[in-house]
């Protein structure tokens, strides 16, 4: 089973899409999708890919990052509006 800090380098590389998603979250006032609450899913996200199950560890973690994102926009359909914000901000980052 990997430790925790193996995550650490893919966090490392994509510090800064994360922290955007961080900033983002802060502004999100419902407790139940909180950024207290995407840093239990980035948890629950690694303890899973520490099982050794074959999945894009770097994809998944971003993803667990931003999965609630778009509720900054609209509560309802708010997994695509995510989805379409990860996207433009990958774009202006180039990755």
């Amino acid at each position: 089973m990997k430790s925790k800090e193996a995550f650490k380098p893919i966090e490392e590389k994509h510090e800064k899409l994360i922290q955007k998603a961080i900033e983002i979250m802060k502004n999100v006032e419902d407790p139940k999708h909180s950024l207290s609450h995407v840093e239990a899913v980035v948890n629950y996200t690694k303890e899973i890919l520490e099982t050794g199950i074959k999945a894009n560890q770097e994809v998944c973690l971003i993803v667990a990052y931003w999965h609630d994102v778009g509720r900054v926009v609209q509560e309802k359909g708010h997994a695509g509006i995510s989805a379409e914000m990860l996207q433009e901000e990958m774009r202006n980052l180039r990755l």
